[in-house]
């Protein structure tokens, strides 16, 4: 199994500064919960919190929370279980899957009304922007995500619109090889988006699809674009019965979902502390994590609530959360560093240690375990930069001096197969760009969109790299 984005969801996808006003519109203005992982996976990670505050308060960090959900599979999956999820054979998720080696990359653009893209080869930073064809209509808020060889654009539409999964031709964005098309919530003025924000391939036949608005986890087959089930996430909601899944990360036959469990009506205010739902993929079901205590112990607790990015080391055994609390906070968050040999936690890093709210991140190359970790700082004259730091990932130790600083929004990071971290500004309206950095924080090449109409009102949406 590829150990599986986003940074995204969010998860995206990047440093996310979401506004109140635009998160009750459905979508963060950066990808998902920057759901590109810095292992070069666009598989990501799934926040969740529980409903009842006493779960995600009195858990301690690491522990293992009884679900007690007798099931939650829907009948429709059952026969959509996969006997070996273990069946398609993966290489690093950096050089990519067996048989198709990473050598693309392809980013989501968006001027708040139309979405375009970005692509070229990672070699030489060779990247061009793609104009829509004559006829093409792309959704304005979409994000690009890897899945195993396939590509994928989510599109997530406004009110009637539909939702699509699209499988997308990397070298030429704009043909869809496969449409899934994901019903609006509710109907007339009170439609909403189901807002898909992560994708992750089990096996060569089936895959999970996250969405952000809806208490299910959609199964499809990535062969035939068709939905095989859902899996039902309502037991591990919060008050308003959504729980808010921002990413997925597949590692083995074990599906890591993020679910941030937001209080909408609070104002999408976030719980104290997130947790991680952990899915058994070989049955479609929560795992038990601990056969020892009574009842299935499914879940995983972060220190910090609402994490916004996370990314998987190559070997699939660490798994790293960006949590960055309350919207209106910078002080509040906490990087948390998953053992997935023994579902515990076995680092944490406070906002006040990375000096704020932990943004992107991604699992670099080499021994011992570490990743860049990016923050929002005000540097020396007042000036908002972008300060990334490495985090020993064992120990949580954070390096004193900056691998890098820059006055750009980075996010979406992505580790190359040479060691280079790619990221994209996630600032909206500010014309959209695309980085290369080597492993030292060096930059290794960058491209900048063109502009469009009197105003760069343009931006960078997400960043994969692709086959």
């Amino acid at each position: 199994m590829e150990p599986s984005m986003t940074s995204r969801i969010h998860r995206s996808t990047g440093l996310i500064f979401a506004t109140l006003s635009t998160l009750v519109a459905c979508s963060p203005p950066s990808p998902s919960a920057d759901v590109t992982d810095a292992s070069a996976d666009t598989q990501t990670v799934v926040d969740v919190v529980f409903d009842g505050a006493d779960t995600a308060t009195d858990a301690q960090p690491g522990d293992v929370a009884d679900t007690s959900a007798p099931d939650v599979r829907d009948a429709a999956a059952e026969a959509a279980v996969d006997a070996s999820p273990d069946a398609s054979p993966d290489a690093s998720p950096d050089a990519g899957p067996v048989g198709c080696p990473l050598t693309r990359i392809v980013a989501s653009t968006s001027d708040g009304t139309d979405g375009a893209f970005v692509t070229g080869t990672i070699a030489g930073v060779a990247l061009s922007y793609l104009a829509p064809p004559a006829g093409v209509m792309v959704e304005q808020d979409h994000v690009v995500r890897r899945a195993g060889c396939r590509v994928y654009d989510l599109r997530r539409g406004f009110g009637a619109v539909a939702n699509q999964l699209v499988e997308i031709d990397p070298a030429n964005p704009y043909t869809a090889r496969r449409t899934l098309s994901i019903p609006s919530l509710g109907s007339g003025m009170a439609a909403t988006n189901a807002n898909p924000y992560d994708v992750a391939l089990v096996s060569p036949t089936k895959a999970y699809l996250v969405l952000y608005n809806a208490a299910v986890l959609w199964v499809f087959n990535p062969e035939t674009g068709a939905m095989s089930g859902t899996i039902n996430l309502a037991p591990f909601a919060d008050s308003d019965g959504i729980p808010e899944a921002a990413s997925v990360h597949v590692v083995g036959n074990r599906a890591y979902i993020a679910l941030q469990q937001l209080n909408r009506a609070m104002g999408y205010a976030p719980p104290a502390r997130s947790t991680v739902l952990v899915i058994d993929t070989t049955t479609d079901m929560p795992a038990d994590l601990d056969l020892a205590m009574a009842g299935v112990q499914s879940t995983l607790s972060l220190t910090a609530g609402n994490p916004s990015a996370s990314a998987v080391s190559a070997d699939g055994r660490y798994l790293v959360y960006a949590s960055t609390g309350a919207f209106a906070s910078t002080t509040d968050g906490a990087l948390d560093v998953i053992d997935t040999s023994t579902h515990r936690v076995v680092s944490s890093v406070t906002a006040a240690a990375l000096g704020s709210d932990p943004g992107s991140v991604v699992v670099l190359d080499g021994s011992p375990a570490a990743a860049w970790v990016a923050t929002r700082v005000t540097a020396g004259g007042g000036a908002v930069v972008t300060r990334v730091r490495r985090v020993a990932l064992a120990t949580g130790a954070v390096e004193a001096t900056p691998v890098l600083e820059r006055t750009e929004q980075l996010g979406d990071f992505t580790r190359a197969p040479s060691g280079d971290v790619w990221a994209i500004n996630t600032a909206f309206g500010t014309g959209g760009a695309v980085f290369a950095f080597q492993p030292n924080g060096m930059l290794r090449g960058s491209y900048v969109l063109p502009a469009r109409g009197a105003a760069p009102s343009t931006g960078t949406y997400s960043l994969a790299l692709t086959p």
